[in-house]
């Protein structure tokens, strides 16, 4: 959960993974939410189909862990840049 104030000065590198029929948190308002993002050096976006608020525990969670490991294991994001 990111910070409930200035969350748009967060320095670092930030992966947000959403899920397609997420009913918490709909599709615009994460893309939204994603754009503000504006300070972030590196940042990421990831829909995960046919998955809800609680994709952990759904059918494509294996998704989810992969992508998340895959963010964690980059030696220098910035790089790509």
């Amino acid at each position: 959960m990111l910070p409930a104030r200035n969350w748009r000065a967060l320095p670092k590198c930030i992966l947000l993974i959403h899920a397609e029929w997420d009913a918490d948190l709909p599709s615009d308002h994460a893309h939204n939410y994603f754009v503000k993002l504006t300070n972030a050096p590196y940042k990421r976006f990831v829909e995960i189909g046919e998955g809800t608020h609680t994709i952990i525990l759904e059918k494509n969670r294996m998704q989810f862990f992969r992508e998340v490991m895959s963010f964690l294991g980059e030696v220098d994001p910035l790089a790509l840049n």
